[in-house]
This record gives C-alpha cells, structure tokens and sequence, in this order.
C-alpha cells in the first residue's frame, strides 16, 4: 500500500473515532499512559467549559478537578492512570465549568486501555451529568418531607385517640376492642412510615447534625440487647449482642446515630427470619486485607477499593473496626440484590409473605454509615440468611 493510501486509511480511521465519539450522549475523554488529551467528544465542552480542541494536548488533571460531599478524590487522576484497575468517582461528585459559577453533579469513571500485546496505553474517562437526576431526587425528598409534615399531627392525635379508648378495655364489648386495637396497630404503622420517611429526607438534605465523640461500639451492646430481647424470645428467635468482643472498638461518631443503624438492621434482622432461628451482632478490629477479601465476595470490591485508597499506607496498617449483623432468615434473591438499598425497594420473598415494611430502613442505616465515614456490604443466600458488614476506622 502506497504512504497516501495508508495516511487515507489512518484518516479514516480518525474519522470515524470521531463520530463514534461524537455520537456518545457522555462526556468521553481519551488520555495517553501519562495523562496528555488525545481525544475528546463535544458532550465534554458542557462539563468542562473548554472545547475540545483545547483540550487535545493538555494534561487532564489540569483540565478538571472534582468534589465530592464526603470523599477526598484529589488522586483520582493519579491512580486512574497508574493502569492497575478501573476506577469509579464516588457519590454526590460534581465539576466547576471552565468560566462557571455553579457545579454541575457528575458520575466519572476511569477505565484502563491496552494494546493487542497487553501493554498498558492510556485511560478513557467517562464524564455523566446528573443534574436532571439530582434535581428530580430533590423533588421527590421535598415532596415526602412536606407530605410527611402534613400527616405527622393528624396520625399522631388519632394515635392518642385509640391509645384512650384501648384504656378503657373493661368497657369494650371484645369484638370493638378487637376492631380497636387493629385501627391502632395500623396507626402504628403509619407513624414508623412518617419517621422514616422524615429521616431519609432529612439525611438526602444535609439536615442531620452527626456528633464527632469517642465511642467504644461494645458499649451499644445492652442498649440493643433491652431492646430487642423481649420481641426475640417472643418470634421464637435466639439473639446476642457484642457477646464475645472482648477488645475495645473504638471510633469517631455519633452514638444515637450507630444505635438506629444497628437497630434498623436488628429489626429486619429479626422480622425476616425462621422460627428458633439466631441474630447475632459480632464486632471485631480487622485490617484493610481482610476487608477487601469480604468486599471482593460480596460483590463490592470496587466500592470498597475506592474508600480504602483515600488511607494512607500508615492507616491501611491500623486496625479497622468490623461490625457484623447475621441471621438464619429468608435471605435476600440473587435478583434483588443490587436494588436492596434503594429507598422503598422491597425484595420479593418478604413481599410475597405479606411481611410489613417501608423499604426505608436499608437506605437509612446505608445513608448514616456513609456520613459516620463507613461503609456497609452484605451476602445473602435465600433461606439461609444474611449477613450485613459494616466497616469504620479504628482510634486505637
């Protein structure tokens, strides 16, 4: 082939890069081994404010720099283009435009790229903008928080209405005492809906204050233990709490905020099991290894890979405290698995039983382990159980 057929082929081929990039509803931006822009698409000038023929030639962390609400990703760059793995930005991210004044929230993730010999060639980033997402979630919140408003004094006075007339039991012919108490369990329910619904709200808007205290977790232990010991016996079910940890568990949080995470988990815990079945709360100082082996089986390896890459090595070496939740009950299907911390998402098998719930508490105890600078991961085997990891850095 002549050099001019073989410069037509290789335009060709540019050519077509290019509208197959162009053609792409994300952001996408190619980078050599060392960060240099060979190519972007024209979604990118709406993220970045720079067209991408300035972009060509530049260095990418030069170009774009993220924030995000709870995670230091000033080496994201960095380690994307160390070429070892893929790479994901973590939740509630955003980037400033070039010449702009608001941020724009995005998802990014970074993947590596090599030749046919299996050499490392460079990165592609992928940029999406989540601002109909964002704006559409805080419409959904906005409108829960005002409706959860509205029926909070109207429950909670038809609540203390029934409570009056389940007082006077001897008065009660037993069919209206019957009808009563069902009218108030239903009440009851519709309380525990409005409290979640006014704490996932208030969670999605920055509205819960998180205190900063040194707590040792052993400690919530018989707080749980009072509890739910009395609804245990009375399901037939076998619990224990921190029975066995002997090393003090020390961390940085809020101590009312880490009862309602192992609350909520001890309730589903206990509600979905089996008759003469155990829930069991076990916690443990473990090191990073340990943690990446439980995240690569349960299927959360890249999340977890992201939380630990923001310790030093120093840290990576200290303990880390690990608090496990297990049962023996219905499990969680293999299908619902990855929609089980979505709000209002209720796996099928409990559903099916007719077993009450608001499919907030998961979203709930997901969203306060996050702000306490955790991280929650769980397996499931249907009708076998579930075990629910959460992870926190250790002060000891």
């Amino acid at each position: 082939m002549s050099d001019d057929g073989k410069k037509t082929e290789l335009q060709y081929a540019r050519d077509t890069i290019a509208s197959m990039l162009a053609s792409i509803r994300e952001g996408v931006i190619i980078t050599d081994g060392t960060g240099t822009i060979l190519a972007a698409n024209p979604v990118t000038e709406l993220l970045t404010g720079i067209l991408p023929t300035e972009l060509i030639g530049k260095g990418i962390e030069e170009m774009m720099t993220f924030a995000c609400d709870n995670d230091d990703v000033s080496d994201f760059f960095e380690e994307s283009l160390r070429g070892w793995r893929a790479l994901e930005l973590p939740k509630n991210c955003s980037i400033t435009p070039k010449g702009g004044k608001a941020r724009i929230p995005v998802a990014a993730n970074a993947t590596p790229l090599f030749n046919p010999e299996g050499a490392y060639t460079g990165v592609v980033f992928v940029l999406r903008d989540l601002t109909e997402e964002v704006n559409a979630r805080n419409r959904q919140y906005q409108f829960l928080s005002f409706v959860s408003h509205q029926l909070r004094a109207p429950i909670a006075s038809l609540r203390l209405g029934l409570e009056m007339l389940l007082d006077k039991k001897e008065r009660l012919v037993p069919e209206t005492h019957e009808i009563l108490r069902d009218l108030y369990d239903i009440t009851t329910r519709f309380s525990g809906l409005i409290k979640e619904l006014l704490n996932i709200t208030r969670l999605a808007e920055g509205r819960v204050e998180f205190r900063q205290d040194s707590i040792d977790v052993r400690d919530l232990g018989p707080f749980l233990t009072q509890e739910f010991e009395r609804l245990a016996t009375s399901n037939n079910i076998t619990f224990s709490s921190f029975a066995d940890s002997e090393t003090p568990l020390m961390m940085v949080g809020d101590k009312e905020r880490m009862l309602d995470v192992l609350r909520n988990l001890v309730a589903n815990a206990i509600f979905y099991n089996k008759p003469r079945g155990e829930v069991v709360i076990r916690g443990r100082l473990t090191h990073s290894k340990e943690v990446e082996t439980i995240a690569a089986r349960t299927g959360a390896g890249l999340q977890i890979g992201e939380y630990l890459r923001h310790f030093s090595s120093t840290e990576k070496e200290k303990n880390m405290i690990l608090i496990e939740v297990a049962d023996t009950g219905l499990g969680i299907p293999a299908s619902d698995q990855p929609r089980i911390f979505e709000s209002f998402f209720r796996a099928r098998n409990v559903v099916k039983r007719g077993i009450h719930g608001t499919g907030l508490g998961l979203s709930i105890v997901k969203s306060i382990v996050e702000h306490l600078n955790g991280r929650i991961m769980f397996e499931s085997k249907e009708d076998k159980g579930t075990t629910f990891y959460i992870i926190f850095p250790s002060i000891t």
